[in-house]
């Protein structure tokens, strides 16, 4: 079970998420530079009809982020990675500290010109 939590939400800064977790206050002990990983999932969506009642998706790209610091009991990071995603309609799932059971948020994404826009998110509960 993960000791990280989403500080807040997860942004958009041009093509760019950005977002913030903080170690359990509780945690008996500091998580270290790279002892975890956050992954990005990112899958375009497309429809074949204009009803969007045939709906597709494809897996468009795959990120890991390290934890970029040490971090004590109740502190936190913040992490980004660079989407670069063309135009069109995406799902992004965010897991923090992924290889412990951590925490999925998923994010409804569009983008054009380059820029990256949360159309809506959420937490999914497991």
């Amino acid at each position: 079970m993960s000791n990280f939590v989403l500080n807040g939400d997860p942004e958009f800064w041009g093509s760019r998420l950005v977002w913030s977790a903080t170690l359990d206050p509780g945690a008996f002990e500091m998580a270290s530079a790279g002892s975890t990983i956050d992954t990005i999932d990112c899958w375009k969506m497309s429809t074949n009809d204009p009803s969007g009642n045939n709906a597709r998706s494809e897996l468009a790209g795959q990120l890991t982020r390290e934890l970029p610091h040490d971090v004590m009991p109740g502190d936190s990071y913040e992490s980004s990675a660079d989407l670069d995603l063309p135009y069109g309609y995406y799902h992004v799932v965010l897991t923090i500290d992924s290889d412990n059971n951590g925490s999925t948020h998923e994010l409804h994404v569009h983008s054009e010109n380059g820029q990256l826009e949360l159309k809506s998110w959420h937490t999914s509960i497991a």
